[in-house]
């Protein structure tokens, strides 16, 4: 028998996350923090409600 574990699923692997969707607006406004108003990217995530 060969050892084939490509085909085992293991506990501690992470399940796949949903990718999740932006509008443009929403990213102007986040880069914007940043960019305009001397946001860190923490900052900036924390005050759009993503981080």
């Amino acid at each position: 028998m060969s050892n084939n574990s490509a085909n085992h699923s293991h506990s501690s692997e992470k399940p796949k996350r949903t990718r999740r969707v932006f509008s443009d607006e929403f990213k102007r406004d986040a880069v914007s923090l940043v960019v305009k108003e001397g946001y860190t990217k923490a900052d900036a995530a924390r005050a759009v409600n993503v981080g």
